[in-house]
């Protein structure tokens, strides 16, 4: 059994949902995950709010351009 991944906690219900989270804190830890669950939910708009993929992708972006820039 694999240990539980706390960047994963409610990413299934999400999906089930076609709820993506309004806010996200983009870490170095989260981004891999992150960058996936906002591909999920690209791919399934219209139906996901694309006002929070948006912005979930403008975090994700912007955490890497910081990255990029250590």
């Amino acid at each position: 059994m694999s240990p539980a991944i706390p960047d994963l906690a409610g990413l299934a219900e999400r999906i089930r949902q076609l709820s993506p989270p309004d806010t996200v804190d983009v870490t170095e830890q989260n981004v891999r995950y992150l960058e996936v669950e906002r591909d999920i939910f690209q791919a399934r708009i219209p139906r996901a709010r694309a006002d929070a993929v948006h912005r979930m992708s403008e975090n994700i972006d912007r955490f890497k351009l910081r990255m990029q820039h250590r």
